[in-house]
């Protein structure tokens, strides 16, 4: 109900409705709550401590293993076998720094927010282009509908990036053979009467593979990763979404996902604030 600001954070209502027993007067009890805390608390939810025993553990112990051999048989090891574990412990070295880093991107996305900003439609869509540029996306087009000089989303240009190369990079990830076929979509949101409404919609879709209803009721939690027996091998820490979210979320937009209905592959819809007229409440 209120965006994150430089002078506040975002507020979060928890809404029941209950219909009224038929003979009393029409209606419902409506029922809100401040959640806020509890919002805020989920970045630092139990859920990590589960994520940290899988996703930080594995390199650890590969790097431990690999300096112990070095340390203690290194005037008995060729220098390929050095060179060997060498390269064993970097790699894992690696991926230790970018689990960690997701992370603490996280946890600062919220001075993200604060720091405010605007992107214009036709930075949103160098960016897109860009990034797909350095993710290595061959096949991506982007479609702007939305009109000249309709604006832009209030959302800062660095906001911006981080959401698309957290999607274009899912889209890669976790196609079958890495190499996505993407569809990027920029338009403006209309209201029932037709007239341009105050949202930019941002779709992105890919065909890479479909998702079970459980996993898309989940894509958004933070450190929750579709795996069925969870060994902590997917790469990443189920943050990229749960990103998404929280910066679309506290600038007062809304994002949706589902899969595609033509084939395999799903959509992800973010839809933002213009900048011209988006008034926090």
């Amino acid at each position: 109900v209120r965006p994150e600001s430089p002078a506040s954070r975002a507020l979060w209502l928890h809404v029941e409705a209950l219909d009224l027993p038929a003979g009393q007067d029409a209606g419902r009890l409506i029922r809100l709550r401040d959640v806020t805390a509890q919002m805020t608390l989920q970045r630092d939810s139990w859920s990590f401590q589960v994520m940290v025993g899988h996703k930080l553990r594995t390199p650890l112990t590969n790097m431990i293993g690999s300096l112990e051999l070095m340390a203690r048989h290194a005037t008995q090891l060729s220098r390929d076998e050095m060179a060997e574990f060498s390269t064993i412990t970097l790699r894992n070295v690696r991926r230790l720094h970018g689990d960690i880093e997701d992370v603490l991107q996280y946890l600062d996305v919220s001075g993200e927010l604060e720091s405010g900003g605007e992107c214009s439609l036709s930075e949103l869509e160098s960016f897109v282009t860009r990034v797909g540029v350095e993710l290595g996306l061959e096949r991506i087009t982007v479609t702007h509908e939305a009109e000249p000089g309709q604006g832009g989303v209030s959302l800062s240009p660095r906001s911006i990036e981080m959401i698309l190369w957290e999607v274009l990079e899912n889209a890669r990830k976790f196609h079958p053979q890495r190499s996505p076929t993407v569809d990027v979509r920029i338009s403006r949101k209309r209201d029932p009467s037709g007239l341009p409404g105050r949202e930019i919609s941002l779709q992105i879709r890919d065909d890479g593979i479909t998702l079970s209803p459980a996993l898309l009721a989940r894509v958004w939690a933070p450190y929750y990763q579709g795996e069925k027996w969870f060994t902590g091998e997917v790469a990443g820490m189920g943050l990229g979404l749960p990103l998404v979210a929280t910066i679309v979320w506290g600038a007062g937009g809304s994002c949706r996902i589902q899969n595609r209905a033509d084939g395999p592959g799903v959509v992800v819809t973010l839809d933002l604030p213009c900048a011209s007229d988006h008034q926090p409440v």
